[in-house]
């Protein structure tokens, strides 16, 4: 049986400040430390000279890289174990296998570049850019990835590009293709300027054939410069690019050059530009 004193002068014991650090220690343990990367020596994820405590992250820290670039490049392909990652003013670019337990964020400003896995029970919410490398041996297998309006998707393909169908690549993320298709809409016919109302005209009616076929479409203003033959002079003139993105096969690459065909002879255009991906094609009314 202790009295109050005898449990008064245990607590005041010098046993007293390392009981409380070893509870302290456990704590961090189990809910993790926020590990800060600093990279104050190199872009390298293992320096541990690279990250505010003097460590490299393990599977209980939440990890926070701003401002800076990180390369996860270990030497064998061990799997990465991580509580959480927020990526800031950032970018990783991971070349080991990833696992995070919790949500982990790219922020607007961050970029995740991934050529290897990516698993865990957490949730990725991409409001930056999100970059997979994806090969026949890699892929995402993660319980969601929410690719917010403001964030993007890039998928490249080692061993053939296109569109990205495997079902576990992705479970809310889809990638319409890595085509883009574009139609610069004139704002003349012949040499008659069209009022706004009559260019958004045509510019629908290109924007509901996109639509319909890759289920929608962008559309913004521009400048075209060409060289007129008929009056040799430089002719300036406003347009609207309507783009889409969509596999560029036989078929739709035909159906476009017919819309640019019709639009040219609708428009008494000597010539419409037609763009797929990074080609240009001068499509003439004839």
């Amino acid at each position: 049986r202790f009295s109050r004193r005898h449990l008064l002068r245990k607590m005041r014991s010098p046993l007293t400040p390392s009981l409380v650090a070893l509870f302290l220690l456990l704590l961090l343990r189990v809910y993790g430390a926020t590990i800060v990367w600093t990279g104050s020596t190199s872009h390298n994820w293992d320096s541990p000279r690279n990250w505010n405590l003097g460590r490299t992250p393990d599977e209980h820290d939440h990890i926070i890289i701003s401002g800076k670039r990180v390369v996860l490049d270990l030497l064998s392909p061990t799997p990465v174990k991580i509580n959480s990652l927020t990526i800031e003013d950032a970018s990783l670019e991971s070349h080991n296998p990833l696992v995070i337990s919790n949500t982990s964020i790219v922020s607007p400003r961050g970029s995740l570049l991934l050529h290897s896995d990516l698993h865990g029970s957490g949730k990725l919410l991409v409001k930056g850019r999100l970059h997979l490398h994806y090969t026949s041996r890699s892929r995402v297998d993660i319980t969601d990835v929410d690719i917010h309006p403001l964030g993007c998707l890039n998928v490249t393909w080692e061993e053939q590009r296109g569109v990205v169908d495997d079902p576990n690549v992705f479970s809310s993320a889809h990638l319409l293709s890595h085509d883009e298709l574009s139609l610069f809409v004139p704002s003349t016919r012949g040499s008659e300027h069209l009022s706004y109302s009559e260019v958004q005209f045509y510019v629908d009616l290109v924007a509901g054939y996109f639509t319909r076929v890759s289920g929608g479409c962008t559309a913004s203003d521009g400048v075209g410069y060409w060289w007129s033959q008929a009056t040799n002079t430089l002719v300036k003139e406003k347009v609207v690019i309507v783009s889409m993105f969509a596999e560029a096969s036989r078929d739709t690459t035909r159906d476009l050059i017919r819309v640019a065909r019709w639009l040219a002879r609708e428009l008494q255009q000597e010539a419409v530009l037609a763009r797929i991906n990074h080609s240009s094609y001068l499509v003439t009314s004839a």
